[in-house]
């Protein structure tokens, strides 16, 4: 889990760890189970070894923790921008 302001940010990766990253990014009030087997699909059968597929569960969605207060698409984007940056 990577931590942006402060709150653990659940994610899969999936793939090759030095292929193309896709970031996948579900919508309200899913989490990112919704794009995992579609992901590996594409890993295993259409394009192998080609992508690193990244997995996030946005903030109070999923497998992450809650916010405290509102959470705001800036936040969200924050919180995306802040968990590419900290892969390896």
């Amino acid at each position: 889990m990577i931590a942006p302001s402060h709150l653990p940010l659940a994610h899969v990766t999936l793939g090759r760890a030095s292929g193309e990253p896709v970031l996948y990014v579900h919508g309200f009030p899913l989490s990112g189970e919704l794009w995992v087997e579609g992901a590996r699909r594409i890993d295993e059968a259409l394009l192998p070894g080609r992508f690193r597929h990244i997995i996030p569960d946005l903030r109070g969605m999923g497998r992450s923790q809650a916010p405290s207060d509102v959470a705001t698409i800036p936040d969200y984007t924050d919180d995306l921008i802040h968990l590419l940056s900290h892969l390896d």
